[in-house]
């Protein structure tokens, strides 16, 4: 918890010639709790400064066709479109409607990062996953109904299977959005998540951690996405209904 609270990087933003960019780098303190996180946690690594750098610019760049450039030791990113999940399902006046064309994009979004082969990295697949997809962490612009990931900063342990990496992205964003949600809105998310999202071993694989999140839930889940005891037991169970209503589960993943 305390890990989850203390920030690897800082951030200030600047506008050239109409243009908004945010420029990012580590604390000068920012090994410290890249070091205690690698030891902690073995399904995902936080990456060093400059494969950081590197794997925002080839995302960027060859995603998003966006710019992105390290300048003085700062990482130089052009300001996606939009609003941030978190605020638009924090807004205590924002239409129902909004919420769920935002959050189907936002998943929308992660499947199609989950489709990019990216350059390698020693501790991950060349398969793209996030390993970090909370709202925080996407925005969603409303007039091309698009959502865009960001802060790609940690990667999935290379021993983790494929669907896992995808199923636990989809976890994060799905858990991450609860603590804003109604109940009722709680069953429309997991609807979304489970039509939304299109492929079956992943579904199967974000089943498997349901379960295990629902008996035995630990420090990191609650810290990631900032879910309580209560709502984490209760969108669990919604969950695993809507999970349980794919007809047909391939090749399951063990977790």
């Amino acid at each position: 918890m305390v890990l989850a609270n203390m920030p690897f990087n800082r951030m200030v933003s600047t506008t050239e010639h109409n243009t908004t960019f945010y420029l990012k780098r580590r604390h000068g303190y920012g090994w410290i709790p890249r070091l205690l996180t690698n030891r902690i946690h073995t399904h995902f690594h936080v990456l060093s400064q400059r494969e950081w750098f590197a794997r925002e610019q080839f995302i960027y760049a060859k995603v998003y066709r966006k710019r992105a450039t390290v300048e003085s030791g700062w990482l130089k990113l052009e300001a996606l479109p939009g609003l941030s999940l978190d605020h638009i399902l924090g807004c205590p006046h924002q239409h129902q409607p909004i919420k769920f064309r935002s959050l189907a994009a936002a998943i929308r979004a992660l499947h199609d990062l989950h489709e990019h082969t990216i350059q390698p990295i020693a501790q991950a697949t060349n398969m793209f996953s996030h390993s970090d997809a909370t709202i925080r962490n996407v925005t969603y612009d409303s007039h091309a109904d698009r959502a865009w990931w960001f802060d790609f900063e940690t990667v999935h342990a290379s021993h983790r299977p494929q669907a896992w990496c995808f199923a636990d992205d989809l976890r994060v964003l799905l858990y991450s959005a609860v603590p804003l949600l109604s109940e009722a809105e709680m069953e429309v998310l997991a609807h979304l998540g489970v039509t939304t999202y299109p492929d079956v071993s992943v579904l199967w694989s974000l089943r498997q951690l349901a379960i295990r999140i629902r008996q035995h839930p630990d420090a990191f889940h609650f810290a990631q996405t900032r879910i309580n005891t209560q709502c984490n037991a209760l969108f669990s169970a919604i969950l695993l209904r809507a999970l349980d209503t794919v007809g047909h589960y391939s090749n399951p993943v063990q977790v």
